[in-house]
């Protein structure tokens, strides 16, 4: 096996690190700039000095919900709209289906995967509900359901009280558990 050229030698990274000590930090380059500025020119009197943000992008934060079915869901497709129901109280919350659980997902004790099967379990539903539903007026028993969030209480419900709807087929999930 032959020398690759690509890798810089040992001498060559000892130098570059004592070049880069010995170089300016990005707190000097900073000053450098600030002292650079000829105030003379600067016009005061009408400037605006507020700080200045664009938002490009509100960022989103999702919570997963598992629901565990009878018998395998057979028309269904990724991002279809679901309406968690919970109908003694008529409240209800949209929520998107992503993806099936994996067979054979098998973690150890500190949540590593320890082995993994790529096929899918279709009796187990992905579901993805955006955090900023939760808590707002008109779903409080149904935030009140997700652990780990302020609006979590100790519920105890009847299955045939919280329904899980297809928006597009308007078909009912069969399930017998659900993991929040």
């Amino acid at each position: 096996m032959g020398m690759d050229m690509d890798f810089p030698s040992r001498k060559d990274i000892l130098d570059s690190r004592k070049r880069s000590q010995q170089s300016p930090s990005y707190l000097d380059a900073v000053v450098d700039q600030v002292k650079s500025i000829d105030i003379e020119k600067v016009d005061f009197e009408n400037s605006d000095f507020k700080p200045r943000q664009r938002i490009v992008e509100k960022q989103r934060v999702y919570r997963w919900t598992r629901v565990f079915v009878k018998e395998e869901v057979v028309d269904i497709a990724v991002n279809d709209i679901y309406h968690i129901r919970h109908l003694p109280t008529g409240e209800s919350m949209e929520c998107s289906f992503i993806c099936f659980a994996k067979k054979g997902l098998a973690k150890d004790s500190s949540g590593s995967i320890v082995s993994y099967d790529g096929e899918e379990d279709r009796k187990i539903l992905c579901l993805m509900i955006d955090t900023d539903l939760l808590g707002k007026e008109g779903v409080r028993t149904i935030s009140s359901l997700f652990p780990n969030t302020p609006y979590y209480e100790y519920n105890l419900m009847r299955r045939d009280e919280l329904v899980f709807e297809n928006k597009r087929t308007g078909e009912r999930l069969d399930y017998f558990d659900v993991q929040f």
